[in-house]
């Protein structure tokens, strides 16, 4: 199965429907993520890991799947989908984005309640991104050959726009805010009735985490990659998401059956 980076006139009405789907059975909105976002780390709160740092592809497939929920949930007109649908269009054409959100929690012990914490240090700014993918490369050895084809890796410098810096006295009100309050370029997929957290909606605290906004241009090689790859460098520590784009067809199962004489 192969997943476009380009948005086409309208969503994709497979993945329309899943969403809906979802919208049906309350599923909830994270349930229309799916393969398009990659967990880059977690945090322990003594009992059980929790997902605070990740990174989500905005793809064709992934925003189908978003607006189908939401076209559910609100009961929108087809003007307002068809709408939506071009305004995300218009911001995400010839790039491919990426919400990031990287965390600086409290370092918890299993064998204390919780009131010893030692604060979260670690620096929450984005020095770099970049994008890699397979790209390949075909060359003729010589008379008696074939084309043999190879494959090299590509890459392609990701601009990075900061969205949000937060911190709070409790993890889970950072993980509250949906990041498309955040990023303008995304206001297509915002729900009719999600505002835009502010400073004064969070106090000051030991648990801190940040959204960013990565945008990279799309090139025909990058449309064939069979993957893409998301380096994320922070100080002096790197994270890697790899976002699969096309998956190899499984081979059929065969038997070796012999017929008794």
């Amino acid at each position: 199965m192969a997943r476009t980076l380009r948005f086409p006139e309208g969503p994709l009405v497979f993945e329309m429907a899943r969403g809906e789907s979802l919208a049906t059975h309350h599923k909830g909105l994270p349930g229309t993520l799916g393969g398009d976002r990659v967990v880059l780390g977690k945090w322990s709160t003594g009992f059980e890991k929790r997902a605070v740092e990740e990174a989500v592809l905005i793809s064709p497939a992934f925003a189908s799947r978003w607006l189908g929920y939401l076209n559910q949930s609100e009961h929108w007109s087809l003007d307002e989908l068809t709408a939506r649908w071009s305004d995300l269009a218009r911001t995400q054409k010839r790039q491919v984005s990426f919400i990031v959100q990287i965390s600086s929690f409290p370092r918890a012990d299993l064998l204390q309640d919780g009131s010893g914490l030692e604060p979260g240090q670690g620096s929450l700014d984005l020095d770099r991104a970049l994008v890699t993918y397979e790209k390949p490369i075909s060359r003729g050895l010589d008379l008696s050959d074939s084309l043999t084809t190879t494959h090299t890796d590509a890459r392609v410098e990701a601009r990075i726009t900061p969205l949000a810096n937060l911190s709070s006295d409790h993890w889970r009100k950072l993980m509250e805010p949906w990041w498309v309050a955040l990023a303008p370029s995304l206001a297509g997929m915002r729900p009719e009735f999600l505002k835009a957290p502010s400073r004064y909606d969070y106090c000051l605290g030991d648990y801190r985490t940040a959204f960013y906004l990565v945008e990279a241009p799309v090139s025909k090689e990058m449309e064939c990659a069979p993957s893409l790859t998301l380096h994320l460098r922070n100080g002096d520590r790197e994270r890697n998401a790899r976002f699969v784009l096309r998956e190899d067809p499984k081979p059929k199962a065969t038997t070796n059956t012999r017929r008794k004489r």
